[in-house]
């Protein structure tokens, strides 16, 4: 029996997958996601791909939540309308995970990495792939021999030719 690959992506890369597929252009712009550029979204849409199509995106409203907060003011008129349209899409079709908060503030990583990370990284013990840019979430993730992706660490060694817009 073959079962779906399960992964995650951190706030800062699910940032920069909706920005990519909405607006390209705002990468850079955006303040959560100014250090990517295009080829960055790139890279991450031949990652995704590359794991399967059959892979499953688990979600948590932790995620969710920060994900909103962030982004449904940064899009106007017709960019908001592919905002919402792409996001109900991309949530219907993903794995939803609930983690009480109890929980994650019972984590030894909740003083350094907060409610949202410690959940991630609770959630993740139970996933194939952890896809984050964020630094200190990876190491917490090795320590925890969580299987991840260091996205940032990937891009800053990648060659390809960056752009400056």
């Amino acid at each position: 029996m073959h079962f779906p690959k399960k992964i995650i992506l951190d706030t800062n890369v699910f940032l920069l997958y909706l920005i990519g597929r909405i607006a390209p252009h705002k990468i850079k712009t955006h303040k959560r996601t100014s250090i990517y550029s295009v080829e960055d979204y790139n890279f991450l849409i031949s990652t995704m791909n590359n794991i399967g199509s059959d892979a499953e995106l688990i979600i948590c409203p932790n995620i969710t939540t920060e994900v909103d907060n962030l982004l449904n003011n940064t899009f106007k008129g017709y960019d908001k309308e592919k905002y919402v349209y792409l996001s109900k899409e991309i949530y219907k079709k993903s794995v939803e995970v609930y983690i009480k908060t109890i929980e994650a503030i019972d984590q030894n990583t909740y003083y350094n990495l907060g409610i949202t990370d410690s959940v991630i990284l609770l959630m993740a013990k139970n996933c194939d792939l952890l896809i984050s840019g964020d630094s200190e979430l990876c190491d917490y993730a090795r320590s925890m021999d969580i299987s991840l992706l260091d996205f940032k660490g990937i891009i800053n060694q990648h060659s390809y030719p960056k752009t400056s817009t």
